[in-house]
């Protein structure tokens, strides 16, 4: 069993995958105000590893061979298309699916960068993404679904 997981900011995409796709959604961090005091950050942390906690049936967190996170650190600050504190928003929410993964199951964990699928797949924009996912599995998704399910059949096909 495989999860794929498309890391955003404040929008996560995740699917789960048995051979096929099984499950998909998405899973948003909530917004604090720029002054948010640590004691706020902490909570919506929490309250967050609580959703991602959620978003799959506990049996089949036992049953995960891998993880993938995309998680494109190298490839946006060689670009110079995000800020520091992106990064570290990015790098909160990594590790808050990590310790999820970790806590849930003995699964393998790979991090990829976004070009290592994207370009196998012919996708060079979001709507690339949601019309691969409409193509192979007739779904209408957003485009951070459609970019985890896409991280998913990469890693089936490889």
């Amino acid at each position: 069993m495989i999860l794929a997981i498309d890391l955003a900011v404040r929008c996560s995409g995740w699917a789960l995958f048995d051979g096929d796709l099984v499950e998909y959604g998405m899973l948003k961090l909530p917004s604090l105000p720029k002054d948010a005091t640590n004691r706020q950050k902490a909570e919506r942390d929490w309250q967050f590893w609580e959703k991602a906690k959620g978003i799959i049936p506990t049996q089949s967190w036992l049953n995960l061979d891998t993880v993938i996170i995309e998680f494109p650190h190298r490839w946006m600050r060689a670009a110079g298309r995000t800020s520091t504190a992106t990064l570290d928003s990015m790098t909160g929410v990594k590790h808050i699916f990590m310790l999820v993964v970790i806590a849930m199951s003995e699964a393998e964990i790979e991090m990829v960068d976004p070009r290592d699928w994207k370009k196998p797949l012919n996708i060079k924009s979001k709507d690339d993404a949601i019309a691969k996912v409409k193509e192979l599995y007739d779904l209408e998704t957003t485009h951070d679904e459609a970019d985890a399910i896409c991280v998913g059949v990469w890693w089936k096909g490889k």
